[in-house]
């Protein structure tokens, strides 16, 4: 078992990778589903504002709800470097898919 801080870390760590990639799944997501990026801006009066309230909420009830568990959830070091290859890969899958759009796609 780690100690209190490390399960805290542990937790946070894994509620970012969670985040992160619902994020990018999202941003990808709403440029391809225009009722989604309605209502996103309905709600939250821009898009951009509603991906970052809903980023930000999901990232505190997830890191604290982890933490409150009993139970570990893996290594920090092996967590950190998958943190570092889901930003590295949701941040190359947003510029990809801007790219595509931008010069790629043929749209009518």
């Amino acid at each position: 078992m780690h100690d209190k801080n490390t399960h805290a870390l542990v937790s946070f760590t894994l509620s970012a990778i969670l985040i992160i990639t619902a994020t990018a799944a999202v941003t990808i997501g709403a440029e391809l589903h225009a009722p989604l990026k309605s209502w996103l801006a309905s709600t939250f009066s821009h898009h951009w504002i509603g991906k970052s309230i809903l980023s930000f909420a999901g990232f505190l009830i997830i890191g604290v709800g982890l933490s409150l568990l009993p139970r570990s959830f893996g290594k920090l070091l092996p967590l950190l470097y998958v943190l570092l290859w889901t930003v590295l890969l949701s941040s190359l899958a947003i510029i990809g898919f801007f790219y595509y759009e931008a010069f790629l796609a043929v749209h009518p």
